[in-house]
């Protein structure tokens, strides 16, 4: 089996859990928000550390108008 075929179902799996721990947060009183804003920082920190992944950055401006899209959008649908 491709390993590349397990990586939809770790995806939801991962996503769903998210959701749970999230609603989990809430209910201890955490703040959701915050939570959300550290997990994007320390993932894309160890992406950077871990993985050696070097971001290329796009030289068009609407490029960068779509990743300021992506970087408000995903968050704001993990807090709606």
């Amino acid at each position: 089996m491709n390993p590349g075929l397990l990586y939809l179902p770790l995806s939801v799996a991962c996503s769903v859990a998210m959701v749970v721990v999230l609603k989990l947060a809430r209910r201890h009183g955490l703040d959701v928000r915050q939570a959300i804003l550290v997990n994007y920082a320390v993932a894309s920190t160890l992406c950077l550390l871990l993985l050696g992944a070097r971001p290329a950055l796009p030289a068009t401006p609407a490029l960068w108008l779509v990743l300021l899209a992506l970087g408000v959008l995903l968050p704001g649908g993990f807090m709606a």
